[in-house]
């Protein structure tokens, strides 16, 4: 449907085939590649795309849609070997006992791990040992890919810090907290 209705063919690119759709719903730029996967794959999405064209406030939420992460295309992680996860762990830990083992409360938890559940950079656990290790069938297995920590475990630690910033509020990470310099990765 999306196909004729854009007149794909079969020499354009991926990339030309987002752009003739952004153009097509009345975008500024292109659609993201799992908007353009799930209106291919989905007739209804597609349907419901095509009718909210002229209703920018219904389009966004549909290109928002937190069902087209499963759209998107699988993505290589942030390789970190067992040894930098093990040392990073580590790390955190002793830093947590100095602190006494302490945990944040429940409203800083729900927060921080809220902002982890909507965040690009949550995954699932890569393939390897030290994951395998840490996540047992009782944990939430997602991973941050921005800094390999099991996310669901690092917003409950006061002495850790989300390491991405977040481009809507310049000084503060996607946690809503200030950040911290040195461990800022974007």
């Amino acid at each position: 449907m999306i196909r004729e209705l854009i007149e794909v063919r079969e020499t354009d690119s991926w990339e030309d085939t987002c752009k003739r759709l952004g153009t097509f719903l009345g975008l500024k730029e292109p659609v993201p590649s799992c908007v353009m996967s799930r209106a291919i794959d989905d007739a209804v999405y597609a349907h419901d795309l095509i009718s909210c064209r002229n209703a920018p406030e219904f389009l966004k939420g549909l290109l928002n849609d937190p069902a087209n992460r499963s759209y998107e295309p699988a993505r290589e992680t942030n390789k970190r070997s067992n040894r930098e996860l093990a040392a990073k762990a580590a790390g955190a830990l002793f830093k947590w006992g100095m602190a006494g083992f302490s945990q944040v409360n429940t409203e800083t938890y729900e927060r921080r791990h809220n902002a982890c559940l909507a965040c690009e950079h949550l995954i699932d656990p890569p393939d390897q040992i030290v994951y395998k290790i840490a996540l047992t069938k009782r944990t939430e297995r997602k991973v941050c890919d921005a800094c390999g920590c099991v996310a669901a475990r690092k917003a409950r630690i006061p002495t850790e810090s989300c390491p991405v910033a977040d481009p809507a509020n310049p000084g503060l990470n996607l946690w809503g907290e200030p950040i911290e310099k040195d461990k800022l990765l974007n």
